[in-house]
């Protein structure tokens, strides 16, 4: 074997190398931030979801030694729709479970509306809840207080377009109602390899849509924890000039992709050659961003190319909105939203893994020391759960409720203790009486 077979043997296993770590730190990243590869748990709300999904993304972390911008944002795209379609996914499961709480603190610096601020704070939340999807039906456990007095708990269960709900300790009949388009609740269990090939067909777009001289690259100092770190910031800049172009590359390639068409046909319900034709339409459409410049930037750091800052910039009659999430520890990342320079949003989230399938996630924002958000949640979901049946036999349509009948509910959640206070609160803040808060 000559040196130039060595060299490059040596340089595949250095490649390699660096492959498996950055694969590991990958996982670590989607462990922290995300659920588990393995749990493909999908039907789950989060705070800010978008925010989420890139916090998620930041923490991918190296995408080997490469110099080139495009590869580096073709990695970032195609590990954002791979963590997207992984917790969408409902593959070979029949039931997921998961439980929670829930409690927000929000603070402003306005006197008028401060007191009703403080009256609601003092409301938290727990929850649990069960998916079947086999046999289409959910169940909902719902608890809350009012400065740790009891304020409302009630179950509900739905089955055959039907919601079953029971207020604990109020009424020992399930109110029962119909509901409308009930299997569409169910219907991204059976469509999980349309949805992925949209993504995949979307990812391979983007891919042809954008060249090598749409980006740029800067070498930048930015401060992560106050401490400056040099980092390579990879933009892709979108302005009048390049848009046009791009949306036709991007509209062609999708109208070129038979399974993208065939598989938005799918979901959609429209005729392929329907969503053809509107393709069409749109690239002889004359596109324009008028005037806007539009830029995304990804911050890296070292030979393996570790995300450490994602940026969004936009730039319009002479004004700048921008857009900053930085990692600044394995679970938490500083958020920032600004005009012209000028932050008119700062916040932090952090994300802490409790186990393997529960976290706890808090955020915090804060706009111009004017108003200010804290919200804490911590979750914990599984798959393949325990779903026994109910019985709700004993039940009456909430329209066929007496007047007896919801004078008696009314009279029993004004003697729940957080109601009741709650009620009062709001009356002394408002001046009402109390037969102006009669919920019935």
């Amino acid at each position: 074997m000559n040196s130039n077979e060595n060299k490059e043997t040596n340089n595949v296993s250095n490649q390699q190398e660096i492959n498996t770590k950055a694969n590991a730190f990958a996982q670590e990243a989607f462990t922290n931030g995300s659920f588990d590869n393995n749990n493909k748990i999908s039907k789950i709300k989060f705070i800010l979801p978008v925010v989420l999904v890139l916090v998620t993304i930041l923490g991918i972390g190296g995408f080997w030694l490469t110099k080139n911008p495009k590869k580096i944002f073709n990695k970032f795209v195609s590990e954002g729709f791979a963590y997207l379609y992984q917790n969408m996914s409902t593959n070979n499961l029949e039931t997921i479970g998961g439980k929670g709480s829930f409690s927000y603190d929000i603070s402003v610096n306005d006197a008028s509306v401060k007191d009703i601020l403080d009256i609601f704070n003092g409301i938290t939340m727990d929850y649990e809840y069960k998916v079947d999807y086999k046999d289409k039906r959910m169940m909902l456990d719902l608890s809350s207080k009012y400065k740790n007095e009891d304020l409302i708990a009630l179950s509900m269960y739905t089955k055959d377009s039907k919601a079953y709900v029971l207020l604990k300790d109020v009424y020992d009949k399930y109110l029962v109602s119909d509901i409308e388009g009930y299997d569409n609740l169910f219907s991204n269990s059976n469509n999980n390899e349309d949805i992925k090939t949209i993504l995949q067909s979307v990812e391979k777009a983007l891919n042809k849509s954008v060249t090598n001289d749409d980006f740029k690259t800067s070498t930048e100092t930015i401060k992560i924890n106050g401490k400056e770190v040099k980092t390579t910031k990879n933009s892709l800049v979108i302005n009048n000039e390049s848009y046009g172009r791009i949306f036709k590359k991007f509209s062609n390639a999708l109208l070129d992709d038979d399974k993208f068409i065939e598989a938005v046909s799918k979901l959609s319900g429209d005729s392929k050659e329907n969503l053809k034709e509107s393709l069409k339409a749109s690239m002889s459409e004359d596109v324009s961003l008028n005037n806007t410049e539009i830029i995304f930037s990804i911050y890296t750091k070292g030979l393996t190319n570790d995300i450490v800052k994602f940026a969004l910039d936009v730039e319009s009659n002479n004004t700048i909105v921008n857009l900053a999430l930085t990692k600044t520890d394995s679970n938490k990342y500083d958020l920032a939203i600004g005009q012209n320079g000028i932050d008119m949003i700062i916040g932090s989230i952090n994300i802490d893994k409790k186990s393997d399938n529960e976290r706890t996630i808090n955020l915090e924002l804060n706009m111009q020391n004017i108003l200010n958000i804290k919200l804490m949640t911590n979750y914990s979901i599984a798959s393949n759960v325990e779903f026994n049946d109910l019985d709700v036999s004993d039940n009456i349509n909430y329209e066929e409720l007496s007047s007896s009948e919801a004078e008696e509910i009314s009279n029993k959640l004004m003697a729940t203790k957080g109601l009741a206070e709650l009620i009062n609160n709001i009356n002394e803040l408002f001046g009402l009486n109390e037969e102006e808060n009669n919920i019935f």
